[in-house]
Formats: structure tokens, C-alpha cells, sequence
């Protein structure tokens, strides 16, 4: 099901919750990110998201109008 979203373009986007059991305790904004993945359980998937971004009809022009302004900022291979 996920591949027919994505095959038509559409973002799929996860959406998962840890707990922290203990979170009332530590000091969380002071710690890195790998010191709270070790304090946190194991992700739970609560679902996915699907998000739906059109190309415009003037999105070709737009892109190729930046190409030409910013040739070394744009490459053709980041536009596909």
C-alpha cells in the first residue's frame, strides 16, 4: 500500500512515540539525543502520514528560470 502512495508521489511521513519513564527526573534539555534514546522505550508506530504536494503547471518554467540565474546552485539531478 505504501509503494502505490509514494509511486504516485505523494510524501509518506511516519508518526511513532517513545516513553520516558523516568522523564519527570532528568534534565532532558540539557542531554544529547543519544542520552534520551537510552532512557527511552521502544518506539511505538502510531501511524502514517500522507501528504499530498502537487507540482504546479508553472513549476517546469520556475525551475528553469532558477537554473539560469543560478546555474551552480540548481543541477538537473536535483530537480528529478
Amino acid at each position: 500500500m505504501l509503494d502505490t502512495y509514494s509511486d504516485h508521489s505523494f510524501r509518506l511521513m511516519a508518526l511513532a512515540v517513545a516513553v520516558i519513564p523516568d522523564v519527570a527526573t532528568l534534565a532532558v534539555h540539557q542531554m544529547s539525543l543519544a542520552q534520551i534514546e537510552a532512557h527511552a522505550g521502544e518506539l511505538q508506530l502510531l501511524g502514517i502520514i500522507v501528504l499530498s504536494n502537487p507540482i504546479k503547471a508553472d513549476s517546469k518554467d520556475t525551475i528553469a528560470e532558477l537554473q539560469d540565474r543560478y546555474p551552480h546552485h540548481v543541477s538537473e539531478k536535483e530537480i528529478v
